[in-house]
């Protein structure tokens, strides 16, 4: 687990008796001497009974059950310090049974008693298994609370600072604990101990380093936090860490991080500034990362004459031309990163554009490209979300202008016949909605890439989310009646007699907008008429939801610009439904107002 081991240094020194191992018959002997006035005695005691519990988790109920946690709280406050640090041992390790952790919670001297020994003072395998009793006890939400109050956390900031990587481990594993609290977050930052979490990172031990992140995580929740972040400079060393490929297995996490950084303004402005955006985004794509602007002029300034030259530009003793290869590979290689990282980069990206701000900044550093890029990915988690991601940008005007231009819209267009993939296919539809408005190159695009089919035989999907996307897409284009006419051709009105009835409020409030905007031609709302498209509307306008309600009566209002439907809608009801919801206070709408009154004065459209 990418521990150190722990032989000698764990066996307290060898004073008076040899090692002694215990099995549950003995245990009670042992606990009974835990009475002994002679120090060596509890020593050796404790040393047996930390053995006998380190076998299993019955062996610490055992203990509970002989009453030894007892005896284990005064030795804790012993004068010796080998006794102290025996039992120590033993209690750290006991703290990880439940039945002992709920007996210990009664006890108010328990926590400090812990932190004390924390102290500078105590050995190092006192912090080790205190730091651990800690962290177990941190499950607690009520512990938490004490161990704080008792400036634990200031003791476990120690901790991680110090250089045994067992002692850096429980401490960072009971500060990630404590982190889950508000409270806690708010705590960290004053105590400037996120600094050593971060430190952490650069640990050679995995488990230490998976656990700063952890860690991170829960501090950059908090936004006071996030500021400090960035002022030690986390986000370029989160990035650093994607582009390792050796900490490949805990990218994901540093993503995570990035991703709570993400949401202030100022973050996304620092990373790219800083370069870190544009090697964020080349680490996802699997290129080689641009040369930072330092690395450019040091090597300029090598190849200039009169640069460095003679012993100065020789290589070091020790450094041969292998030495230097071997540098230039671990240079330039780069190993693709794993697609669970792609795919929480996309979604990380993705969430710090759903601020305007954030979106302008993003597309000034071309994130629309590395989001097209992943559409080609193998696994179809990245597709769907990097399609994400880039349907989230193109609520930017720029981006949507920009996107066809990078050929983003083909395979979009291509996505919509995927229909066995019901989340890419919702992202893709999602993305070609907020792309098609007011886009009238997006529009066309559409059309000239044979998408109307596909879009079509979407009305009838079985996923509601990718119905209400689509009737959002064809509503977007039928503002140009060429392409009108086109989705008009493909069976548009026959097709939307689907959605309409759908049980879903917001599948039927989209489709209904998607009828008015079709029904203004005429051929159009006689084909909607005869194919008992009125009925739906008119049952649609007694709704209890109010956007269905609105949506259809703008609907009713459209198709009743002629005297025959109109009379229809009248001969359904739909006149006596629009007089009751005007009679409500809180049903009524201007576009019931509008249906009423075109159904009583039948006038054309202008």
């Amino acid at each position: 687990m990418g521990k150190k081991e722990k032989k000698e240094t764990k066996a307290p020194p060898s004073d008076v008796f040899d090692t002694l191992t215990v099995d549950a018959n003995q245990a009670a002997t042992c606990v009974l001497m835990l009475d002994s006035p002679e120090e060596d005695v509890l020593a050796k005691s404790c040393e047996a009974l930390y053995k006998f519990v380190e076998k299993g988790e019955d062996n610490k109920k055992v203990l509970l059950d002989l009453g030894a946690v007892e005896h284990f709280l005064r030795l804790l406050q012993h004068d010796d310090r080998i006794v102290r640090r025996n039992a120590c041992m033993v209690f750290g390790l006991m703290t990880s049974h439940g039945d002992v952790r709920k007996m210990l919670r009664k006890r108010e001297e328990v926590i400090p008693c812990m932190i004390n020994l924390m102290s500078p003072e105590e050995d190092t395998l006192c912090h080790e298994f205190s730091a651990m009793a800690l962290n177990n006890m941190a499950t607690d939400y009520t512990s938490k609370v004490v161990i704080f109050n008792h400036e634990g956390m200031e003791a476990l900031i120690r901790g991680m600072s110090e250089s045994d990587p067992d002692v850096q481990r429980n401490s960072v594993e009971a500060i990630s604990s404590l982190l889950q609290d508000y409270q806690a977050r708010a705590g960290i930052r004053e105590l400037s101990g996120i600094a050593p979490i971060l430190d952490l990172t650069k640990s050679e031990y995995p488990v230490i380093q998976e656990l700063a992140l952890v860690a991170l995580e829960r501090v950059t929740q908090d936004a006071e936090n996030r500021a400090v972040f960035r002022e030690i400079d986390g986000l370029t060393q989160m990035v650093q860490f994607i582009g390792n490929s050796e900490y490949k297995d805990l990218h994901v996490l540093a993503v995570i991080v990035l991703s709570n950084c993400l949401e202030d303004i100022e973050s996304v402005e620092a990373i790219k500034d800083s370069g870190g955006l544009s090697k964020l985004v080349a680490y996802i794509t699997d290129v080689p990362p641009p040369e930072d602007e330092g690395d450019k002029k040091k090597a300029g300034g090598k190849d200039k004459k009169g640069g460095k030259s003679g012993k100065e530009g020789k290589p070091k003793s020790g450094k041969g031309k292998g030495d230097d290869k071997k540098a230039k590979v671990e240079e330039t290689e780069h190993v693709p990163t794993l697609p669970d990282v792609k795919q929480h980069a996309a979604k990380a990206i993705g969430r710090a554009a759903k601020s305007t701000e954030n979106k302008k900044v993003l597309h000034e550093a071309e994130v629309e490209k590395m989001f097209i890029h992943l559409f080609s990915h193998e696994d179809v988690k990245v597709q769907a979300a990097a399609v994400e991601a880039l349907g989230i940008m193109a609520e930017f005007g720029l981006s949507r202008d920009s996107i066809i231009g990078w050929e983003g819209m083909e395979p979009l267009v291509k996505m919509l016949k995927r229909e066995d993939q019901p989340e890419l296919l919702e992202a893709a539809t999602l993305a070609l909605a907020n792309l098609t408005n007011g886009s009238a190159n997006n529009v066309h695009e559409i059309v000239n890439l044979g998408g109307i089919d596909s879009l079509i035989s979407l009305l009838s999907y079985n996923k509601d989310t990718v119905i209400s996307n689509t009737c959002v897409i064809l509503t977007n284009m039928s503002t140009h009646e060429e392409v009108r006419v086109a989705i008009q051709k493909a069976g548009i009105i026959h097709s939307i007699l689907h959605p309409l009835q759908s049980s879903n409020c917001d599948v039927q409030a989209k489709a209904a907008m998607t009828v008015a905007a079709f029904v203004i031609d005429s051929e159009l709302r006689t084909e909607f008429r005869t194919n008992g498209g009125l009925e739906l509307l008119v049952s649609m306008l007694q709704s209890a939801d109010h956007a269905v309600r609105r949506n259809s009566s703008w609907a009713v209002s459209i198709c009743a610009v002629d005297e025959p439907t109109a009379t229809v809608v009248a001969s359904l009801g739909g006149i006596e439904t629009l007089q009751a919801i005007q009679m409500s206070s809180t049903r009524k709408n201007a576009y019931t107002e509008a249906a009423l009154d075109r159904l009583l004065k039948p006038q054309p459209l202008r």
